[in-house]
């Protein structure tokens, strides 16, 4: 078995690592849209209630042209339209997490930052150089932005503040996808920052 820094363990005195010894000081889960759910939800929300709204609406409206197939089409495609949009917004909330996948999690202990993937295993970490935190500017249409890079196996990250702080100078843009994170999640992954 091998410790958490690659040297020989011995059963009756293994090494306690840092990660099991103290707490996180700022934990950050990155997630996104897992687009199969949503496509589902949608669907299954979509069409129950059109199978159950059309004989109704042929019921309750009288009108000799009105089918039982142009109802129900006539429900999917008004609900095609809704139920997409409620399902992001309830998605988006707080605590629903069925909607969404987590890509990694972003740990910051004294001795350094932790990534891991969605099942917990460590995708890189800077105490053993398999992760590397730095500074970096943010381009946007709109402006320069300060932000954190996060590189570790399996790819490379930004992160600014929930609210943007002024560019870091001499140093060019970074354009791609961002995630924000609280300030004082930031201010504890710039103390690593090369």
């Amino acid at each position: 078995m091998r410790s958490w820094y690659s040297k020989p363990v011995n059963p009756a005195n293994p090494p306690i690592s840092p990660r099991s010894s103290a707490p996180a000081l700022a934990t950050e889960t990155i997630t996104e849209t897992n687009w199969s759910r949503f496509l589902v939800v949608s669907a299954v929300a979509i069409l129950i209630p059109a199978v159950i709204l059309a004989p109704v609406l042929l019921w309750a409206l009288p009108v000799p042209e009105l089918t039982l197939w142009r109802s129900f089409v006539g429900l999917v495609n008004i609900l095609f339209f809704l139920v997409p949009i409620a399902v992001i917004v309830h998605g988006a909330r707080p605590g629903v997490e069925y909607l969404k996948r987590t890509i990694c999690r972003v740990e910051v202990f004294e001795h350094g930052v932790e990534v891991r993937d969605g099942q917990g295993a460590l995708l890189g970490e800077t105490a053993n150089g398999s992760a590397r935190v730095s500074r970096a500017n943010l381009g946007t249409n709109r402006g320069m932005y300060g932000a954190v890079s996060l590189e570790y196996r399996g790819g490379k990250m930004l992160m600014t503040p929930q609210q943007f702080v002024g560019a870091y100078p001499g140093l060019p843009a970074t354009h791609g996808i961002w995630r924000p994170v609280p300030e004082a999640t930031y201010q504890l992954l710039l103390g690593f920052a090369a």
